[in-house]
C-alpha cells in the first residue's frame, strides 16, 4: 500500500514540475469581479520580455442602481515564484465611466465615475496557453474605498 502512495505522489510531483513552459507577449482574459466592477473582458500586451511589465486594457460592467459600461487601462508587473509559470503580480488601473451615473442614491448624479485601483495577485500559466489569475484590490473613487476581488481566465497567445 506504502508503494502506490509512493508511486501516486511521485506521478502528481512529476505532473506539477513541468518544465517552464514559454509565455506569449498577448493574453486576453474574461474577469469576473476585479478592475471592470462585476465582469469584464480584457486584453493585456506584455511590454518586455526580462522585466514581464505589461499594458492591459478593456470594457468592464458594474452596477450602482443602475448598469454601467466601464472602460478599463492598466499596468501589471509580474514578478517570479520559486514554482515554474507562476507569478506574483503587481499592478495599477483605472476605471472609468464616460457617460452620465447616478452614483449610490437617486439624488446624487455625477457626470462620468473613475476608479483607481491598485492590485496584488497571483498568476498561473499552463502548458495548454490557459492563464488563471485571482486578485485583491482596492478600489478608490470620490469619497469610497472599497475592498474587492477578482478573478480571471484567459488564453496566452
Amino acid at each position: 500500500m506504502k508503494k502506490c502512495y509512493l508511486i501516486l505522489l511521485l506521478l502528481v510531483s512529476t505532473y506539477t514540475s513541468i518544465a517552464q513552459i514559454e509565455i506569449n507577449p498577448n493574453h486576453i482574459y474574461f474577469e469576473a469581479f476585479g478592475t471592470g466592477g462585476f465582469g469584464s473582458i480584457q486584453y493585456e500586451r506584455q511590454l518586455f520580455e526580462k522585466t514581464r511589465l505589461s499594458l492591459h486594457g478593456g470594457v468592464g460592467a458594474y452596477y450602482d442602481l443602475n448598469t454601467y459600461v466601464s472602460g478599463i487601462l492598466g499596468v501589471t508587473y509580474l514578478q517570479h515564484t520559486k514554482w515554474q509559470n507562476r507569478f506574483i503580480e503587481f499592478g495599477f488601473s483605472m476605471s472609468f465611466t464616460p457617460s452620465e451615473t447616478t452614483y449610490y442614491s437617486a439624488d446624487e448624479i455625477v457626470q462620468g465615475l473613475t476608479r483607481y485601483m491598485p492590485h496584488v495577485g497571483f498568476r498561473w500559466y499552463t502548458p495548454k496557453k490557459w492563464v488563471w489569475r485571482a486578485s485583491a484590490l482596492v478600489a478608490f473613487d470620490r469619497d469610497e474605498t472599497l475592498p474587492w476581488l477578482g478573478f480571471s481566465v484567459g488564453k496566452n497567445f
